[in-house]
């Protein structure tokens, strides 16, 4: 797995085998935790129209 970018404290956009992955840091009061997922096939066609602006919006959505 590599990282392809990152929005520090955010996000991380990985890939492997292919597969786009956004890693999103979110933070509730005192918990702090990590939500990975995988791009679907529409969330990826986003990303390649919108680029960094869609991954900072689908990563504060989650």
């Amino acid at each position: 797995m590599i990282v392809l970018d990152e929005e520090p404290y955010l996000w991380l956009l990985l890939e492997d085998e292919c597969v786009l992955y956004l890693n999103v840091f979110c933070s509730h009061s005192a918990v702090d935790y990590l939500v990975l997922i995988a791009l679907n096939e529409e969330e990826r066609r986003l990303f390649e129209k919108q680029g960094r602006f869609y991954l900072n919006r689908l990563a504060q959505d989650i």
